[in-house]
């Protein structure tokens, strides 16, 4: 009878089925640790744009698979010690994981990130409070006081909130797309190797839309690094009437890489293919 028993609770044990864990994001990298030949899906506050995996000795014995609605899919083939991995979110901030794969590691099957919740209640202050610094090297159109806007109407749609609205054109599920005053233009399709000084002859470039949005132009692009080297993105090498431009990702990996193309947003104040006319 006790050996029915112990075999019994035995059985109870290995029976528990994987599950869903819900880990805090923070400062500090998340150790993520992942059984061997099991998938593991993880799931982030914001839609993720792209990975990159620090340690590339450990490439081939990690699968990675980012979804287009930016959850992110993990299985290791064998055994590798602790490897970081830099996780992009749709809205810029990053979420640094520690990934290990061993044996004995728990197969949760699905991981939620959630984001720390910042306590706002207001304690009451005897003594003055200390004032905060402005940043003196922030750009004018991140500043709440005067956002580089010309909408009286609108006066929150800045430079920031278009270039976020390109992006998730393209990034994401479109529920997460603003609702903003924004008009599409139609693009003239001609050769844009010219619109870039230094490596135009390395790279693709394709249109992808174009809004007008208040007296400004938003204009997203496609970059395709075409070459067999890194390229940097340096918004000096672009000709043209620009008044802003941004990119999901700094650096171009070489052809046949995973982050070998990344997305451009540029700002101007005439269409697009007047501003970069020569």
């Amino acid at each position: 009878m006790k050996s029915k028993i112990i075999l019994s609770c035995f059985l109870l044990i290995f029976s528990i089925p994987s599950f869903a864990i819900n880990m805090m994001v923070g400062e500090h990298a998340l150790n993520i640790p992942l059984p061997i030949n099991k998938e593991i899906v993880i799931k982030f506050p914001q839609p993720v744009t792209h990975t990159e995996l620090l340690n590339t000795d450990n490439t081939d014995k990690l699968r990675q698979l980012l979804r287009p609605d930016g959850i992110l899919m993990l299985q290791a083939g064998e055994a590798f010690s602790k490897t970081r991995l830099i996780a992009t979110q749709i809205d810029g901030n990053i979420v640094i994981l520690d990934l290990e794969a061993k044996n004995n590691a728990i197969n949760h099957h699905t991981i939620n990130l959630i984001k720390k919740k910042i306590n706002t209640t207001k304690k009451s202050i005897k003594h003055k409070p200390s004032v905060k610094k402005e940043n003196p090297y922030k750009p004018d159109f991140l500043k709440n006081k005067k956002p580089m806007t010309k909408s009286q109407s609108s006066p929150q749609i800045n430079f920031n909130t278009m270039v976020q609205y390109g992006f998730s054109h393209f990034l994401g599920p479109r529920r997460l797309i603003k609702e903003i005053p924004a008009r599409p233009i139609k693009m003239r399709k001609r050769n844009l190797q010219h619109w870039i000084r230094i490596w135009g002859n390395k790279i693709a470039i394709k249109p992808l839309k174009q809004w007008k949005i208040n007296d400004d132009y938003l204009t997203v692009l496609l970059i395709n690094n075409t070459s067999s080297q890194p390229i940097t993105f340096d918004p000096r090498a672009l000709r043209g009437r620009i008044k802003f431009t941004a990119t999901i990702t700094t650096t171009l990996k070489p052809k046949g890489s995973i982050n070998d193309q990344t997305l451009y947003a540029v700002i101007t104040s005439v269409p697009f293919h007047k501003a970069i006319k020569r």
